[in-house]
């Protein structure tokens, strides 16, 4: 009988430990690393033709995780010359901070300049970036990302510039804005505030150019860049 009771109670007594080591709840590893919070980006640089955007597009310094081209926050630079721009609160899970070009949905649609908050170690909570001298011009970045990779090899870069029409950088806006066509009678190449009556957009868009030798509607320009493109025709200064 006593034999019995001793191994009753061993075994209660071994519920009670198991209860106790194992209650149910989930705690946190203690080995877990925090993150980061509260970050800082000092951004400096001399910066010009950020005021020459079209609406719905904005020059910014913002922050983005991996995951999505959403900026998690964003900050509007709108001055000229030399500028110091300082953005507070970067959320922990940013994992880069970059000047760059956002639209009303704040939508990375260009990146000027970046910086990962990993170089920042585990002692600083404040990046910085000098990015020196920039132009952010609307046709500036055109120039970069449409008209010097797309169109100048054979505008200008080659030995024969294809319809006399250069479009290299610094001489692609007088060879274009208000200029006429040599192949349409009546039109531009770009007409100032309209992008459907410029040859420009109807060899974008149409099959306008299939018996030139080149199909410029099959140009490899993204619909990003193609958008931009239009909105800066529809935009032009005169």
């Amino acid at each position: 009988m006593k034999n019995k009771f001793r191994n009753f109670a061993a075994a209660i007594m071994a519920m009670a430990v198991t209860s106790a080591c194992d209650d149910g709840r989930i705690y946190p590893d203690s080995t877990t690393t925090t993150q980061r919070e509260g970050l800082t980006m000092k951004l400096t640089g001399h910066l010009t033709g950020t005021n020459s955007w079209a609406d719905g597009y904005t020059v910014a310094v913002a922050a983005f995780d991996d995951e999505s081209p959403y900026a998690l926050i964003t900050k509007n630079i709108t001055g000229e010359g030399d500028v110091q721009i300082v953005m507070n609160a970067i959320p922990a899970e940013a994992t880069q901070v970059e000047l760059c070009i956002i639209d009303r949905l704040r939508t990375r649609i260009a990146t000027i300049a970046q910086q990962n908050t990993a170089s920042l170690g585990d002692t600083r909570d404040t990046l910085t970036m000098d990015v020196g001298t920039i132009d952010l011009g609307m046709m500036a970045l055109l120039q970069q990302n449409v008209f010097t990779p797309r169109c100048a090899g054979c505008h200008g870069l080659s030995s024969h510039t294809a319809a006399g029409i250069d479009l290299t950088e610094g001489n692609t806006y007088n060879n274009i804005v208000g200029k006429p066509s040599k192949h349409i009678e009546g039109k531009n190449i770009v007409k100032p505030n309209n992008y459907d009556e410029s040859v420009l957009g109807l060899m974008l868009d149409t099959n306008l150019t299939s018996t030139w030798g080149y199909d410029h509607q099959r140009a490899d320009i993204s619909d990003t860049w193609r958008k931009i493109l239009k909105d800066w025709i529809e935009n032009i200064e005169q």
